[in-house]
């Protein structure tokens, strides 16, 4: 194998790893901001459900 044949061989090797990394880390940056922002929208649902409500029983049951 000539030197050039390798130099090409490793510059596209290179190119692929580059790439690969940078979509990875793109869309676990993108997953981590979706993540969030679904953490406020529950939040925001939570507060406008209110409080949960408490156990009402029915009259005449008694708890022992």
């Amino acid at each position: 194998m000539s030197a050039e044949l390798l130099a090409i061989i490793f510059s596209a090797a290179g190119l692929l790893v580059t790439l690969g990394g940078g979509l990875f880390a793109g869309f676990a940056w993108m997953i981590r901001r979706t993540d969030a922002q679904l953490t406020e929208v529950k939040i925001s649902l939570a507060r406008l459900e209110g409080p949960r409500e408490l156990l009402i029983l029915p009259r005449g049951s008694v708890n022992h």
